[in-house]
């Protein structure tokens, strides 16, 4: 097995360019390996840098391993790194930990026609493992998606047949080392969770697939513990399949995947809930005849949602506002048979990168990563220079403080954020913050002069990190 050469294309943008508002191509990179080999998740680690997830056959232990790999601001790649056995062993998705970790899940067969296991890793910016877990047993397991959640612990999603006779939804809370807390089985017939995430009440929202229905899109709310509050089956007499789901500013849900239903063709697919999963509306996108599947989804700061998939065998990016219509949308192609992005991000400097495969002569995949131009919706007239923190942090100075003291907040994107005021008892005496905020720093004056004199806590929650900063109020 060898490893190619990386292969980059680079995209110079002019005063054409900005005229428009779709973001055009500013690099692509290429690795062609012998075998297949995609990327699945990504995350950007500084400012320009990033690392990126998936898994190889034509790198490893054998079989298919997992692939950790760092890119450069130019998609230059220093570095990379494979796990697992001479089996089957996959990394699915990664995300960044509070602490400046990473957090990777996916699964590993730990021997020949075995099942297959969830794998649990968290690794430094170099891709050192920190610890890893391996949850065995007789059942076939995975896992699509994994979050921190606010009491450092992670959340996983994915898929068993442990229960009944076919898979269902597999839900597992862990600690902050990975060892399992809880573990859930949400299960109606052929049944799969592709994403996860903390709600903003500390329970949980998973996007997947059931064929409860004849293949609907599956929207299941869970409680702090795991057990369902309501579930949803969305679509109409085709089939659907949610990819992504976040919680929206307010309160909803904004879920992607895919529908046939309109058409007879898969279609990229987006739906916008109420909190109680209650659908608001539905859209299908790309011109008559086309196909294709929406498999990421984030929220923007000014609220429009930007999704990426596959159309026409392409790399596709939209940005769509609050009730579904398209701002403007984008399809990339380098002439190959086919490409998908599995992943996206939007990055600190107004881009948005994708990853995924793209097929080669030979047909097979080989990882491909593209970054796209500046989003003019985003950005303004001026790229975005001020620095954006690596991560959450709350302070107070001076503290302690006589009457009033300053807190400053840093968030790493833009999020809902809570900050209550409790004293020594418990007992929440204040509220000093609650809103959307920006990605950036954030400064918050307390002014205490009408409380007595006593040790406070300020308590930072947003929906996927949560934190306490003791203050001293002294008169």
């Amino acid at each position: 097995m060898t490893r190619s050469l990386w292969i980059g294309i680079w995209v110079l943008c002019g005063s054409v360019v900005f005229a428009q508002p779709n973001p055009l191509t500013r690099w692509t990179r290429t690795i062609a390996g012998d075998s297949i080999d995609t990327v699945t998740g990504i995350v950007q680690t500084g400012a320009g840098t990033y690392l990126l997830c998936g898994y190889t056959g034509s790198w490893g232990a054998g079989g298919w391993d997992m692939y950790v790999a760092a890119l450069d601001s130019l998609g230059n790649s220093p570095w990379y790194r494979t796990y697992g056995t001479p089996y089957h062993d996959a990394a699915l998705a990664i995300r960044r930990t509070a602490d400046n970790y990473y957090i990777v899940t996916g699964y590993s067969q730990t021997q020949e026609n075995g099942p297959l296991h969830v794998y649990l890793m968290k690794i430094s910016s170099l891709g050192i493992q920190q610890w890893n877990r391996t949850y065995t047993g007789t059942a076939e397991e995975y896992a699509n998606d994994v979050q921190q959640t606010t009491d450092g612990g992670y959340i996983l999603t994915g898929a068993s047949d442990a229960v009944g006779q076919t898979f269902n939804i597999y839900l597992r809370k862990t600690d902050a080392q990975g060892n399992p807390t809880w573990t859930r089985y949400i299960n109606h017939n052929d049944d799969a969770g592709y994403s996860v995430q903390q709600t903003a009440d500390g329970g949980y929202i998973i996007a997947g697939r059931t064929h409860y229905f004849e293949g609907d899109g599956y929207l299941v709310k869970t409680d702090a513990t795991g057990h369902s509050q309501w579930t949803k089956y969305i679509g109409g007499s085709g089939d659907e399949l949610f990819r992504a789901v976040k919680q929206t500013y307010d309160g909803g849900y904004i879920v992607a995947g895919k529908s046939n239903t309109s058409s007879g063709d898969d279609k990229p697919y987006l739906v916008k809930t109420d909190s109680l999963g209650r659908t608001q509306w539905t859209h299908t996108y790309g011109p008559a005849g086309t196909s294709g599947a929406f498999y990421s989804v984030d929220i923007l700061a000014d609220s429009n949602y930007i999704v990426s998939g596959t159309l026409r065998g392409h790399f596709y990016i939209a940005r769509i506002d609050t009730d579904g219509i398209v701002r403007w949308d984008e399809e990339y192609t380098n002439s190959t048979w086919s490409m998908l992005p599995y992943a996206m991000q939007p990055t600190r400097d107004d881009c948005y990168i994708m990853a995924g495969y793209t097929t080669s002569q030979t047909h097979n995949w080989d990882f491909y990563i593209l970054k796209t131009g500046r989003d003019r919706m985003t950005a303004g007239i001026e790229p975005r220079r001020d620095p954006i923190p690596l991560g959450y942090a709350l302070s107070a100075y001076p503290n302690p403080f006589n009457a009033s003291t300053t807190l400053s907040l840093s968030l790493p994107h833009s999020a809902r954020a809570h900050i209550g005021l409790y004293d020594v008892s418990g007992r929440q005496v204040g509220t000093l913050a609650d809103g959307v905020y920006e990605a950036g720093e954030h400064r918050i004056g307390f002014d205490g002069s009408a409380l007595p004199s006593g040790i406070y806590f300020a308590r930072l929650s947003t929906p996927d990190f949560a934190t306490t900063q003791k203050l001293m109020l002294l008169k």
